[in-house]
């Protein structure tokens, strides 16, 4: 968890390797204040009026800045992170169930594919402080911008348009950007929004002022594209990329059709559920979802503990599908959503000790769909992610043998379950009863 926003989504000329290239690449960027002559200065008054003007709002005081390299923002995120975790720790409660859900989440992205089984290579890994252009600081109310990340002008613009849109919110809405940390569905949600306005102010920007007539909406699509092309990082990273800087703006330039107050109202209320951002036009009227039970422990019994669980979102069943299927199928797979809810469980003993034991983990989601056709464009999702995204051998009519086990799909009249399993067995059985308990059987 890294405690600042940082944006990502308007450089599209992307951080490519570490933050010594970008050092050498990039525009050489003055510090404020700097009596030096050697290098690009910063026009953050004229920035920040365009921005005032395009957002409606006035800054109550001006935003300072701050140059940094990547290693001194890399630095900061840290503390930020250990500050937050300490706060955290005054609740017990919640810090446990958060890292329970974080460990929850990453072995069953591991077993859907979405993320590596393996750690990356240093030749491949980045870190977050490696990939962006810049970050506000929410605690000291300031913008960074990191020294060579950006490549042109233009691009400067388009980076500080963006950063400054949250600190004229912060300063008129009081973000709470921990809020918008974490795993949980409203951190997702709330990220989301405060993400998509920035984006959706800096496109704006674009239009306004660097004669960029490129629509919205084209030029989100783009970066959908962009943002989902091949390279080494996780499917599950670009999916949240995705969901943040292109489904988030999409949310508010729905919400701006009306002007700027619904988007003012949003930031007082935040949507809760991913499923509202992917939405917009009837995320007040959304219906609550339905309650999704698994109750795997009388089927797993004692050779089995369970790791962690938690609800399963729209963007949850889109991230899954999106890994092998294309938008065409993935969206309207996941279209239907109604609740959902995963579980990840983890054999008790170690397969060397004990033949014949469990061994290897099992991970299951369950969704509750709106209507017989959403099952239907689910399963025929399901079938291209299984093909094309994890390249596995039919064995049965929804079953595949993956090269680290299997994956079985089970459908009801308005409930599907994935299970991932060590064995055949397990992973249909497993699937067939986590779908009798979705559709409340």
């Amino acid at each position: 968890m890294v405690a600042i926003t940082a944006v990502v989504a308007l450089v599209t000329t992307a951080k490519r390797d570490g933050p010594s290239d970008a050092a050498e690449h990039g525009l050489r960027l003055l510090q404020p204040g700097s009596a030096s002559s050697r290098g690009v200065g910063i026009h953050l008054a004229r920035l920040a009026a365009r921005v005032e003007r395009i957002r409606g709002l006035r800054f109550e005081r001006p935003p300072r800045v701050r140059v940094m390299t990547a290693a001194q923002l890399a630095a900061l995120g840290q503390r930020l992170n250990r500050g937050l975790v300490r706060r955290m720790r005054q609740d017990p409660g919640r810090l446990a169930h958060t890292r329970q859900l974080e460990r929850a989440r990453t072995g069953f992205g591991k077993l859907a594919g979405i993320l590596p089984e393996q750690p990356a290579s240093d030749v491949t890994v980045r870190g977050p402080s490696e990939q962006i252009g810049a970050a506000y600081d929410y605690r000291h109310k300031r913008i960074i911008l990191v020294q060579g990340a950006t490549q042109t002008r233009r691009e400067l613009q388009l980076v500080l348009a963006h950063e400054l849109t949250h600190a004229l919110e912060d300063q008129h809405f009081r973000l709470h950007l921990p809020g918008s940390v974490g795993p949980a569905q409203s951190a997702e949600a709330r990220r989301a929004l405060i993400e998509g306005t920035a984006t959706f102010v800096a496109a704006r920007y674009a239009r306004l002022y660097l004669s960029d007539h490129v629509p919205v909406v084209q030029r989100l699509a783009g970066q959908r594209s962009l943002y989902g092309a091949g390279g080494s990082t996780p499917y599950a990273t670009k999916a949240v990329t995705i969901f943040d800087y292109v489904d988030g703006a999409l949310f508010v330039r729905g919400l701006h059709l009306h002007g700027w107050r619904p988007v003012n109202r949003a930031l007082r209320h935040p949507p809760t559920r991913t499923e509202e951002i992917l939405h917009p036009r009837g995320w007040r009227r959304a219906r609550a979802p339905h309650p999704v039970r698994l109750a795997l422990h009388p089927l797993l019994g004692a050779d089995w503990r369970l790791v962690g669980g938690g609800p399963a979102g729209e963007q949850d069943a889109l991230t899954v599908l999106g890994e092998g299927a294309p938008d065409s199928e993935a969206q309207p797979g996941a279209a239907g959503w109604a609740g959902g809810r995963f579980q990840l469980w983890r054999a008790r003993r170690d397969a060397g000790n004990c033949e014949g034991c469990a061994t290897g983990d099992v991970g299951v989601v369950a969704f509750r769909w709106h209507g017989r056709l959403d099952t239907w464009q689910f399963s025929r999702a399901f079938f291209a992610y299984m093909l094309v995204g994890r390249l596995g051998e039919r064995i049965g009519p929804r079953t595949w043998h993956l090269d680290h086990g299997f994956a079985s799909l089970r459908n009801l009249r308005r409930a599907s379950a994935i299970a991932f399993a060590p064995t055949q067995h397990l992973a249909t059985t497993v699937a067939q009863s986590a779908v009798l308990h979705a559709a409340g059987r």
